[in-house]
């Protein structure tokens, strides 16, 4: 930025033999005694004080106010004098509005001036704007001159803008349970939001060492109560922590799969860093049938990823498991400019059989010809986030955003600017699910060391909106085919989720941005039919969404009832809830699947009111059920109601509890009628 200042100071020394240059009429002639002073002051003999010139021109104003020239001469000189003092900048306001109210639109190079002042007061926006109208003026009504260091300046001022568009926001700040004294790094958020996995190094001596040993210990925090503060983390047991390098760690969407960096030493590498894979899994389980769990032995990754002579570290897997990216050096790394190689991001796809294809280095503009590195995929699939020192920069490493569109290209990486980026390095971000909080690593004012710091990302900056969706199906599943969807109710599109048998547990990423409403669907052979809300569009997001359901004693017997959870009442009401309205679409939606299917609704009450007025009331809410089903497209033939009023309620009615359990609606399959 000093070099495009000193440019500026250039231009404006040749700008002082044609201080003259204006676009304006006057609407009278200028006195002799003014036009002195204004040739004195345009073109001095010797060497002439800046200040002198200055006088000479207010003195010529004095006599003649109303002259557009004077006023420009007068507003280059006080701008080329505010090098020497600031407190020009409100003069040279002065005479610039001056020559707005005199000559509106008349006087290009007052523009000029006008973008200059505003680049040198750090007004960066309002540089760019100025700037770019200046350019948009026909060129002989320009300095040549001019509009070639305005120009030369375009590049680095928009990345200016950009860098310094959010810097009002708070500043990030060092997250106080996990920050010690102690350097801690390479954050770890678990897609739920739950976890904080890190590492933190340690210095150690041993009795008769005369040098203190630096440990790195893999560690984890939880979040407390409150959902935002974590607890002070502590180092992860074994298999973790076995020996003393390890380099970032990155966590599948069930929290079940962890690949980490650690330490794997060749004869012909010591220090060869690779990528491990580690499984949560159950081991045991109490007498009650609660499950055990523990981490696998820390495995090799299967596949082309690793390399003996290279350093593979860093790892973000993406939210369906099936990308890995990680930052590598090794020979496939792009050149600097002297040749040497850099440090790249890599991407990895995994194979039918759980092994890892060739990786491959992610095309420019992701990789660059400077060092980049720590990258993050976010659970929405698209933004990527990583470090780098491609300039131009904030200095040293800066946090870096980039976005897949749909035909899988990278768009421009973009800086994310002050404040989240400083003089110094920043690292290792990751950004909640929710994407409103990231974590990275930064020393500056108010850190401990190398801390973890927080920041709330401005919209700008934010990946597309998703959330999490969590479950237990219970243990054990119930046997046969187990289906269990995420559904999009206003376009129908169905995504198969994937649970775990070994504990009935599943989760599964579930994309915003589309607007609709999504839910939970369960459905098999051995099982009813289950749905839940996991969205309502308009909501606010959150990171994840925890869906308790058991399915193993709903059975699909002929006339068995089963209960939508979210299509109930408010008392002596039979209108629906906006929830129960997006279960609905939901049903109607598997009902035009399953078109061999009718369906039998059945309406209940609570026993507040009369048991005649509870019966109307319940074949009331049939009916609405059946309207609505209706108007989503559901044949009326198609359904029957029945209403029972209070007659038969699922639990006591002698708590509000109760009685809001019992204003249900049930519903029976009926297999298609023959006619």
């Amino acid at each position: 930025m000093l070099g495009l200042r000193l440019s500026f100071c250039a231009a404006l020394v040749w700008a002082g033999a044609s201080l003259g240059f204006s676009q304006c009429e006057m609407e009278e002639p200028r006195p002799s005694k003014a036009q002195k002073l204004f040739d004195k002051a345009s073109h001095p003999k010797g060497k002439a004080a800046l200040s002198d010139r200055l006088s000479w021109l207010e003195s010529a104003l004095d006599i003649h106010p109303d002259d557009p020239e004077v006023l420009m001469a007068s507003a280059e000189l006080t701008f080329k004098a505010t090098s020497l003092d600031p407190d020009m900048w409100g003069v040279l306001t002065e005479r610039l509005n001056a020559l707005d109210e005199l000559c509106p639109g008349g006087m290009p190079e007052a523009l000029y001036l006008r973008g200059a002042m505003a680049y040198m007061n750090d007004r960066y926006d309002e540089a760019l704007t100025l700037f770019q109208a200046y350019l948009a003026l026909p060129e002989n009504l320009t300095r040549n001159r001019r509009r070639s260091d305005v120009k030369s300046t375009l590049p680095e001022l928009v990345f200016l803008n950009q860098y310094h568009m959010h810097a009002g926001r708070q500043a990030p700040v060092p997250i106080p349970e996990v920050s010690w004294d102690e350097d801690e790094y390479l954050p770890l958020l678990s897609p739920d939001g739950t976890m904080l996995f890190f590492t933190r190094t340690s210095t150690s001596k041993a009795k008769g060492d005369i040098m203190s040993t630096r440990k790195e210990a893999f560690s984890w925090a939880r979040r407390r109560n409150d959902q935002r503060p974590f607890d002070a983390g502590i180092p992860m047991e074994p298999p973790f922590n076995l020996n003393s390098n390890y380099g970032g760690a990155t966590i599948s969407v069930d929290n079940k799969t962890m690949i980490l960096a650690a330490n794997r030493p060749v004869p012909s590498n010591p220090a060869n860093i690779d990528l491990f894979v580690t499984e949560y899994h159950v081991e045991d389980r109490e007498l009650d049938g609660t499950p055990v769990y523990t981490w696998s032995h820390l495995a090799p990754l299967e596949g082309d990823v690793n390399s003996p002579q290279g350093w593979e570290a860093q790892p973000a897997l993406s939210g369906d498991g099936q990308t890995l990216f990680f930052a590598a050096a090794r020979e496939e790394c792009t050149p600097d400019a002297d040749g040497n190689l850099t440090m790249d991001i890599f991407a990895s796809t995994q194979n039918d059989d759980g092994s890892w294809g060739a990786p491959a280095p992610l095309p420019a503009p992701i990789n660059s010809s400077a060092q980049d590195k720590s990258p993050f995929l976010h659970p929405d699939g698209k933004t990527l986030y990583f470090s780098s020192n491609r300039k131009p920069s904030g200095g040293g490493y800066d946090l870096w955003m980039s976005q897949r569109n749909d035909d899988g290209e990278w768009s421009e990486p973009i800086n994310l600017g002050r404040p989240i980026n400083s003089s110094g390095d920043e690292h290792g971000l990751v950004v909640s699910t929710d994407g409103t909080e990231g974590i990275f690593a930064s020393r500056r004012r108010g850190t401990r060391g190398l801390d973890l710091c927080t920041y709330t990302l401005p919209e700008a900056l934010k990946p597309d909106a998703v959330t999490v969706v969590k479950g237990d199906l219970g243990w054990p599943t119930p046997e046969g085919e187990l289906i269990v969807n995420i559904e999009y109710v206003q376009s129908k599109r169905v995504e198969q989720v994937t649970y775990s048998a070994e504990d009935g547990t599943f989760a599964h990423v579930v994309q915003l941005e589309r607007g609709e409403d999504v839910v939970l669907t369960v459905e098999g052979d051995q099982v009813g039919y289950v749905s839940a809300v996991v969205h309502e569009n308009g909501s606010v997001a959150q990171s994840a969404v925890n869906i308790e359901m058991s399915v193993q004693d709903l059975r699909p017997e002929p006339g068995r009832p089963f209960e939508l959870r979210d299509v109930q009442f408010e008392t002596k009401q039979s209108t629906l809830s906006g929830r129960s309205a997006t279960i609905l679409r939901a049903l109607a939606n598997h009902l035009e699947r399953k078109s061999n299917l009718h369906l039998d609704i059945d309406g209940h009450t609570d026993n507040i009111g009369t048991e005649q007025d509870n019966l109307m009331l319940s074949v009331a809410r049939a009916e609405t059920v059946k309207s609505f089903l209706v108007s989503c497209g559901v044949a009326e033939e198609r359904m029957t109601t029945q209403g029972h009023g209070e007659t038969r309620p699922k639990v006591n009615n002698e708590s509000e509890q109760g009685r809001s359990i019992n204003r249900r609606t049930e519903f029976r399959w009926v297999p298609a009628r023959l006619d």
